[in-house]
């Protein structure tokens, strides 16, 4: 609640901004604890809330004549896992470490944005996990590296892997 009125601030500061003309947004699909700018908890199982209030972003963006992309949601470790992944290469078998999880989980978890955006958005909808994730699992890592430097945020090396992503 506190971040609201910095978050106004910034997004204001870019709709007014003439010299910017193209804009990516991303944000934390995963996370469940939503409030609105009263405090007050918004239940967002069916991601409702951030439809309409990314619909509602984009709008306002796109009446100022920017360009706007949406970044899509990844699978995220959930856990230290450049840090685990290491201890577990120097001191145990790599062998025994799951390195992905079944991309099963992914779609049926972000299936309502995913269809939603790609549907109204298209090209601008921006899928991240078309690259982390193969066709069985979503993956955290290969054989170059950990596409993760913690729970959720993209190693150098993993931000590397979503240059694809940005040739429009």
């Amino acid at each position: 609640q506190d971040c609201m009125p910095k978050v106004r601030s910034y997004v204001n500061s870019i709709l007014n901004d003439q010299n910017i003309k193209t804009v990516i947004i991303g944000l934390t699909w995963y996370v469940d604890d939503l409030i609105d700018s009263n405090g007050k908890k918004i239940n967002d199982y069916n991601y409702s809330a951030r439809i309409e209030a990314m619909n509602k972003l984009i709008l306002s963006l796109n009446k100022k004549g920017k360009k706007v992309y949406l970044l899509g949601p990844i699978e995220t470790p959930q856990k230290e896992f450049a840090s685990i992944l290491s201890r577990k290469i120097a001191f145990q078998n790599i062998q025994n470490y799951n390195l992905s999880v079944p991309k099963e989980n992914f779609i049926s978890k972000y299936q309502i944005p995913l269809e939603y955006f790609s549907k109204n958005l298209g090209k601008n909808f921006l899928l991240p996990h078309k690259i982390l994730c193969d066709s069985q699992n979503c993956n955290f890592a290969d054989k170059q590296g950990s596409y993760f430097s913690d729970t959720n945020h993209l190693s150098f090396y993993g931000s590397l892997k979503m240059k694809p992503l940005f040739n429009f």
